[in-house]
C-alpha cells in the first residue's frame, strides 16, 4: 500500500487505499480531524480514496496532522511517496503501455500475412 502526499502550507492531501477500500476507517478519519483545533475543513473522496485537510499554519502545522493520521490507522507514514515520485510512476505506466501498444501495431503491419513481411522490417 503506497500512501501519496502532497503538502502546501495550508493544505494538506492524502491518497491512501486504505481510505479507498474502507468506509469506516475514511469516516472515522474525517469526523476526528473535524475536531482537531487548527483544522478549517476536511474532504474526502471515497472513490479515489483520497482525504484533503485545510488546516491554519499558525495553530498545527502537515507534520503533527500526518502523525495523528498514523496514530488513528489511517496511514503508514513508511510507505509515503512524494508528488514527483507519484508523477514519475504514473508516467511510468504510461509509457510502458504505449511501447506495447506502438510495438504490437508495428509487428501488425510487419507480419501482415507473409513472412516476407516480417523479414522486411528486420532488414
Amino acid at each position: 500500500m503506497v500512501v501519496y502526499l502532497h503538502s502546501v502550507p495550508g493544505r494538506l492531501r492524502i491518497k491512501s487505499s486504505v481510505l479507498k477500500r474502507d468506509n469506516g476507517k475514511r469516516e472515522q478519519v474525517v469526523i476526528f480531524f473535524q475536531g482537531v483545533e487548527g483544522v478549517k475543513s476536511v474532504n474526502s473522496n471515497p472513490i479515489t480514496g483520497s482525504l484533503a485537510i485545510s488546516y491554519c499554519t499558525h495553530l498545527i502545522d502537515a507534520e503533527i496532522i500526518m502523525e495523528m493520521l498514523e496514530k488513528i490507522g489511517g496511514i503508514d507514514l513508511s510507505k509515503t511517496i512524494s508528488n514527483d515520485e507519484y508523477i514519475h510512476n504514473a508516467l511510468s505506466k504510461v509509457g510502458g503501455f504505449a511501447s506495447k501498444v506502438l510495438f504490437g501495431s508495428a509487428m501488425d503491419v510487419a507480419l501482415g500475412d507473409s513472412a516476407l513481411s516480417f523479414l522486411s522490417v528486420l532488414v
